[in-house]
């Protein structure tokens, strides 16, 4: 196994050596060796350092790979857990690619499905923000044209999901994706999330054609600093995201009603919109909801950071 972290490729790499070409080895300083009692235990070491789950772990829990230099000490790797029973083998493991590797590792550790976005979203963007100098996936626009942004459509049901499993399956949520006249080349992009309103679609997209409201989107991203401190700490500039709760009056037959509605406003960046950054928004809502009393009272509006 080598120590150190590959920049090209984001992984850790580890090589299983077949019995009969030990004689062959020589460890440097860059290396480390290990053996296993069973050729299963073996391919499941190989199996999970060449993973992007043992990226996510050792980044988690080496101070010097994360902060320091992006190299390992021999009591990191020790401290990697290991699945107990695995039928894995050598064999198997030489003809896989590295995302059916992923898909392996994750299989054997019975990772769900919100583990398995934990992880993918620190290895495709948080891991690259931070590690690279030049333009990262974390920076690309959300929209991939003037029409759909599947970013936000994965947003949006990862965070109904989450107030889901807390309101209950029978509480009417669903979400509207907010789309300019050009959202590519536009600054931010809005999220609402309705709190009861059992609508047919669940996810869909309206087109804002106020101007009132889009040039003010667009006057929060090219203010300049105020010399007040105090204003400083409240602009949307430095603060980057904004959540309003607010009611939307909506016509349902011949009535009209109040929906209580989250809008959330971030920078049109894929890092604001990943299924990770939905998780925790949701929890954040959902303890704000608690904390205003709803369903029973809610705040006619509120604005938090």
């Amino acid at each position: 196994m080598k120590i150190s972290w590959g920049a090209r490729g984001g992984r850790f790499k580890a090589v299983a050596v077949l019995q009969g070409q030990d004689e062959h080895l020589l460890f440097s300083q860059s290396f480390f060796g290990f053996h296993g009692k069973t050729e299963e235990r073996l391919a499941v070491f190989t199996a999970c350092v060449n993973s992007v789950f043992s990226v996510y772990c050792l980044y988690l829990s080496s101070g010097r790979l994360a902060s320091y230099r992006p190299s390992l000490r021999v009591n990191d790797v020790r401290a990697l857990p290991m699945p107990r029973t695995s039928d894995l083998s050598l064999g198997s493991l030489r003809n896989m690619s590295l995302e059916q590797i992923d898909n392996t590792v994750f299989d054997l550790y019975e990772l769900n499905g919100v583990h398995r976005a934990l992880v993918g979203d620190f290895f495709d963007v948080t891991l690259q923000d931070f590690k690279t100098i030049q333009t990262t996936p974390g920076m690309r626009p959300v929209w991939e044209s003037s029409t759909s942004a599947s970013a936000l459509d994965t947003y949006s049901d990862w965070f109904l999901r989450v107030l889901q499993s807390g309101f209950g399956s029978d509480k009417g949520l669903c979400a509207t994706i907010f789309r300019s006249p050009d959202p590519s080349a536009f600054p931010f992009c809005v999220v609402g999330i309705h709190l009861d309103w059992a609508r047919s679609e669940r996810i869909r997209y309206e087109d804002v054609r106020d101007g009132n409201l889009l040039g003010a989107l667009e006057q929060c991203a090219q203010d300049e600093l105020s010399d007040s401190l105090e204003t400083q700490a409240e602009a949307i500039y430095y603060r980057r995201v904004s959540r309003i709760y607010q009611t939307l009056l909506v016509k349902e037959g011949r009535k009209k009603r109040n929906v209580p509605t989250v809008f959330l406003i971030k920078p049109n960046q894929e890092r604001y919109w990943t299924r990770s950054v939905a998780l925790r928004d949701a929890d954040n809502v959902l303890a704000d909801l608690v904390k205003q009393g709803f369903p029973d009272q809610p705040n006619e509006e509120t604005r938090l950071a």
